[in-house]
């Protein structure tokens, strides 16, 4: 029977250290993490010294835990920061590349000043070429100007399919698109390199807050069987923000969750 790659990011336990981190990812039998990039409050960045890097790799290798990815807030739509972002990006692949990491997340950003698919997708397609030497996937957030899976297949194909480009799904993005989530993962499925899983609900803080999937106001689980049914082979992410939402329960909480979530739709699957 398939079996999901199951992650959480380090966004859900900020408090923790790395072996906390592993501790907790042993204790509930998880596949993998993924590490928050940023430099403050974070658990890997580019300012880590070489000697904590490999110290940090090794302290998850040997504890059977896989660095998933690792998440970087480069946003290529600044296209007036272009030579700072392709900089970055080469220092966070190579971060990766050090740690085991599979992928690094980068966004498309705000892009305030309207720069169009054919001035952001060369960009893309550099940063692609001169992050090729490293075993890195460089993964889009489908967030903030990459709203819609049609969008973000277009912007991938504008920068010349490169095998070492894909996106992020996330199934909360879609519905607050109000994109149709089915059709959003057909449109990126074969460029998918990993998933975000979470889910949102109304409650006293409004609407489209993170809840845990049985309060989920959207059909998380009619969509969780469509990705079950795809046997996506990627890593599945608990993407459970406690970073920037402190009321939040813990993580070990959560991931229960979002485990008793799955394996529900795998039983409902037969």
């Amino acid at each position: 029977m398939f079996k999901p790659k199951l992650c959480f990011s380090s966004l859900g336990c900020p408090e923790m250290d790395h072996p906390q981190i592993v501790q907790l990812a042993v204790d509930e039998g998880i596949w993998g993490v993924e590490l928050r990039g940023k430099s403050e409050n974070a658990h890997i960045s580019p300012q880590t010294p070489a000697a904590r890097r490999k110290q940090i790799a090794q302290l998850y290798a040997d504890n059977g835990v896989a660095i998933a990815g690792i998440t970087s807030y480069v946003q290529m739509a600044d296209i007036e920061k272009e030579a700072q972002n392709q900089e970055q990006i080469m220092r966070y692949a190579e971060l990766c590349a050090q740690m085991g990491a599979s992928y690094l997340r980068i966004y498309l950003g705000q892009m305030q000043n309207q720069p169009s698919e054919d001035q952001v997708a060369p960009l893309l397609a550099q940063a692609c070429r001169s992050a090729d030497s490293f075993p890195v996937k460089i993964l889009l957030e489908m967030h903030d100007a990459l709203k819609t899976g049609a969008q973000a297949r277009s912007l991938i194909r504008a920068a010349g399919d490169p095998e070492n480009l894909g996106v992020i799904f996330d199934t909360v993005l879609p519905f607050r698109q109000q994109e149709d989530p089915f059709s959003a993962w057909q449109a990126v499925a074969d460029s998918v390199g990993a998933l975000h899983i979470r889910a949102a609900g109304s409650d006293a803080r409004g609407e489209n807050h993170q809840v845990l999937p049985e309060d989920s106001r959207y059909p998380f689980d009619a969509l969780l069987k469509t990705l079950l049914q795809a046997q996506f082979d990627g890593p599945w992410v608990i993407l459970w923000e406690r970073i920037f939402d402190p009321t939040l329960c813990p993580m070990p909480k959560a991931i229960g969750a979002y485990r008793r979530a799955i394996e529900r739709c795998m039983q409902g699957l037969g």
